[in-house]
């Protein structure tokens, strides 16, 4: 019986060891198990700049290249839009080229937070876009959520944003 005792003793000291590393692992690497290689301000600060260059090219490099699963909700559209090709086609709907093009419009994002959800990486915040020549500053809620890839590492699967409404 005493013998019993100690191994379940040692057999629970062993689990509590275990559950409470893979918490501490789990709450220092935003919600992943494991180590995470995600860098969000890096990639949430690719979008600002695809956005602030226009540059077509890299929507190709930002998104997931699938036409099943990459699902995309804009602002501007009251559908969702699904596919590499037609997230390209409304990137180009807004004067994306390829290379880009100078432009006055500016897009930044505010209250950038992140969070790892089921093994894809979530971020969150506002986005604000103001057009050249306009002092109206438009603003919404976004969502990104990026996936790894083996071979082409993070890319968006599902962009969201919207305006906001007062």
């Amino acid at each position: 019986v005493r013998h019993m005792k100690s191994k379940v003793l040692i057999i629970a000291l062993a689990l509590f060891l275990v559950v409470w590393g893979i918490g501490a692992n789990f709450t220092r690497n935003g919600g992943c198990f494991g180590e995470s290689d995600f860098q969000h301000e890096e990639a949430i600060k690719a979008w600002v700049d695809m956005w602030n260059s226009y540059d077509l090219d890299m929507v190709d490099q930002l998104f997931i290249n699938c036409e099943k699963s990459l699902t995309y909700k804009s602002s501007e559209k009251p559908d969702l839009i699904q596919g590499i090709s037609q997230v390209r086609k409304h990137h180009e709907e807004f004067g994306f080229v390829p290379g880009g093009k100078a432009t006055s419009n500016k897009l930044w994002v505010e209250g950038v937070k992140w969070k790892c959800v089921a093994g894809s990486n979530v971020i969150t915040g506002t986005w604000f876009f103001q057009k050249e020549a306009e002092e109206e500053v438009q603003e919404g809620p976004f969502t990104a959520v990026y996936a790894k890839s083996e071979e082409n590492g993070y890319r968006i699967r599902h962009m969201y944003f919207a305006n906001a409404a007062y």
